[in-house]
């Protein structure tokens, strides 16, 4: 569907094939943080998971659980993200998945706070 194309630079795979999948990959990569972070064999997908939960983070069927999973990955698996090779990756990622305007940003410049 259009909502799965918006994954940014991470391909048309069955992970991208539709918004409720990104969705439960996210929740599901978010999940795993911890596995991730603890051992030898997470350690090789963490790149890879923050490169997918960035790009989720576009599809609003999917923004809640990658937002929480891209939490718990940068928490839980700091040590393999603070190499400096992969944080210029990183960053370039994030730029790529970040849209123009915040998701249903709408025209108004009021927060909606009210004034006293």
């Amino acid at each position: 569907g259009a909502a799965a194309s918006q994954g940014g630079g991470i391909g048309g795979t069955i992970f991208t094939s539709h918004p409720l999948v990104m969705e439960s990959t996210a929740r599901l990569v978010g999940a795993y943080a911890a596995w991730l972070g603890q051992t030898a064999a997470g350690a090789p997908c963490v790149q890879g998971s923050v490169v997918y939960l960035l790009a989720a983070l576009r599809v609003p069927d999917a923004f809640r659980h990658a937002a929480q999973g891209f939490r718990n990955v940068c928490a839980r698996c700091a040590v393999q993200l603070q190499a400096p090779d992969l944080l210029g990756r990183l960053i370039d990622s994030a730029e790529q998945a970040m849209p123009s305007a915040p998701p249903g940003g709408g025209g108004s410049d009021s927060n909606g706070s009210g004034g006293g």
